[in-house]
């Protein structure tokens, strides 16, 4: 569900004018004072199109008559961002009065505990799984696909992109940053308790992320 190298992160966007969300995490506890946090949508950064617009115009390619050329390039970033969308640090960022701009997904947020990557966004990203290499990962992959949770069948069957930005949203409010993730950037120890309900919680979002993708290949790609 990460970026791929090389390229813009492509942020989402999920304020009032696309989705409705915009609600308030409530006071988050600091080292000497009580700061007021909130969670809000991601811009994005080079490009202001946001990712729900991007969705929706690279499906509708490939649902028409365009040359094959124009719909392998959109079909490549279509399988990369329906995933993206699927990972809930890639649908907030978390401001405060001593960050105004946000935490960009959690990337400025630190972490220092045995296992963890050093940023909380990047711990995000690797729930599923890491590897160097395509060659390393591919047997990894092929295993953990097997033991991915069937998706709600419900769930599964949304083809709204905006409604999968929402889910995400909702869940770095109520999971990413929940404690031991507190305000500021850090460092936080995360806790065997945080990393089972991320495990738990990628899982899900994997199955629903597969299920969807493949319903809108199957429905949209001519």
């Amino acid at each position: 569900m990460a970026a791929t190298a090389g390229t813009a992160r492509t942020a989402v966007q999920t304020r009032p004018a696309t989705t409705g969300i915009r609600t308030s995490s409530g006071t988050s506890t600091g080292t000497s004072s009580t700061r007021r946090s909130r969670v809000t949508g991601r811009r994005c950064r080079r490009s202001q199109r946001p990712t729900p617009e991007r969705i929706a115009l690279f499906r509708g390619v490939l649902a028409s008559n365009a040359k094959d050329p124009l719909k392998s390039y959109d079909l490549v970033w279509l399988l990369h961002l329906v995933g993206d969308v699927h990972q809930p640090l890639h649908c907030a960022t978390r401001v405060s009065s001593g960050g105004p701009d946000g935490d960009d997904g959690g990337n400025t947020v630190k972490l220092n505990c045995t296992g963890c990557p050093a940023k909380l966004h990047t711990f995000w990203d690797d729930v599923p799984g890491s590897a160097k290499t395509v060659k390393a990962a591919l047997n990894p992959v092929i295993s953990a696909a097997k033991k991915v949770p069937t998706p709600d069948p419900t769930l599964a069957a949304k083809t709204d992109e905006k409604v999968w930005i929402a889910e995400s949203f909702n869940d770095a409010q109520t999971v990413a940053y929940q404690p031991p993730i507190m305000a500021g950037n850090g460092p936080f120890s995360l806790t065997t308790t945080y990393k089972d309900q991320a495990h738990t919680l990628a899982q899900r979002r994997v199955a629903l992320a597969g299920a969807r993708l493949a319903n809108l290949l199957n429905s949209e790609l001519k």
